[in-house]
Formats: C-alpha cells, structure tokens, sequence
C-alpha cells in the first residue's frame, strides 16, 4: 500500500495552495507515527488564518465549500454557518483547526521518566507523559492565574525546582518527583520568597544552590 494512502483515506479535508494539495487529518494523528511523510502542523490561529486565506486565494469556491462542510462536520462550537461570510468561515476553520493545539517554546524533559515539561507561554506550562499507565493529555501544571519559570531537575531526578513569578510575591519552589505521584509530579514545597537570578544543582551531595546576592542552599 502506498505510505500515503492511510492519510488520504483519514482525512478530514482536502485544501490545496500554490504549492501543494494538502489532507488535514483529525486530532488523533499527531499522536501516530506520521513522520514517514511531508507533513505540516499548524499551532497558532493566525497563522492558520492566513494559510487559508491563501488556498481561498488559489481556488475560492473549492475551499470555502470545504471548509463550511468542515465546519458543519467536525465544528465543535455549532457554528450557525448560514449566518457567516467567509471571512468569519476562515476564522472559524482557523480556531477550530488549532484548537487543542499547544505553541511552545522550550522542553524540560525528565532524566529517565517518560515526561516532560513544556513552557507555553501564555497557554501556561504544561506536563506531557507518554507512559501507558497515566494520563498522555497535555494538562497544566498549576491551575488559576499562575505564571513560572525555570523548571531545573535535581541530577538524580527526584526533585525538579522552579520559580513562580506570579502572583507575587516572586518564590521559589521544589517538587518531589515520583512515579507513584498521578502526573509524576508531588506537591509544591516553598524554599524562600526570593527570585534567583542564578542558580544551580551540587551532586555530591544532591543539593539546590540559589543566588540573590546572597548565597542560599537546601
């Protein structure tokens, strides 16, 4: 069977742009092994929005029938199509394709557990696991107005430090790390109401060291 078939026969629909034809497939194929094939994955809603200005622009009426069948198909927000132009149908199918989707912009991963750390941004820091035996969705870390920084993992992998930077004041934090915890992660433990600016971990013994101008050490 040819590599591309199992995509075409999943796909949810079909653009195509000066370039390329494109099969968008559904929530579930990223989780595959698809890097067998040219592929492209989009995690921000405008630039969503102007993909798809450019396949309207390359061949109108295909694409906006398309997309208002998507809409009306696979649209999780019940989109009252019969009231919308297109430019609310290309901003609909621009929210709707990035939805669920993360924009990042580090991993922390863990030294030999299967999970990881993602700074998101304004989307909030995330932990992601690709153990059989937990939860594989991307979850929050903390929930509420929460906004940290520099998640560092202890040399033998049994805590992971981080620094809140909001709400104030600044702090700085320590978490047991374990497989028995549900998402790996323990409960937050308070070291000072500080923000280092530098900091690192000592093996011999495994310790935390934390400067302010100050030296610190737990």
């Amino acid at each position: 069977m040819d590599r591309f078939t199992p995509y075409f026969l999943g796909h949810i629909l079909a653009l195509e742009d000066h370039f390329c034809r494109y099969f968008v497939q559904n929530a579930l194929w990223c989780h595959q092994e698809i890097l067998d094939v040219p592929h492209m994955q989009l995690f921000d809603e405008e630039a969503a929005e102007q993909w798809l200005g450019e396949c309207l622009e390359y061949e109108h009426y295909d694409t906006i029938t398309s997309l208002r069948c998507f809409l009306s198909e696979e649209g999780q927000e019940g989109w009252q199509l019969h009231y919308m132009d297109d430019g609310a149908v290309v901003q609909a199918a621009a929210l709707e394709l990035t939805r669920d989707k993360l924009n990042f912009t580090r991993i922390v991963p863990h030294l030999h557990l299967p999970f990881a750390i993602i700074y998101a941004g304004k989307d909030k820091d995330m932990i992601v696991t690709w153990s059989q035996n937990k939860n594989e969705a991307l979850l929050p870390i903390f929930s509420g107005n929460v906004a940290t920084t520099d998640f560092s993992f202890s040399p033998d992998g049994k805590w992971v430090v981080f620094q809140r930077r909001f709400p104030e004041p600044k702090s700085t934090y320590l978490m047991p790390v374990s497989e028995k915890y549900p998402n790996f992660l323990g409960s937050p433990i308070l070291l000072i109401n500080d923000y280092f600016n530098k900091f690192a971990w000592t093996t011999n013994p495994v310790s935390f060291v934390g400067s302010d101008g100050d030296l610190y050490r737990w």
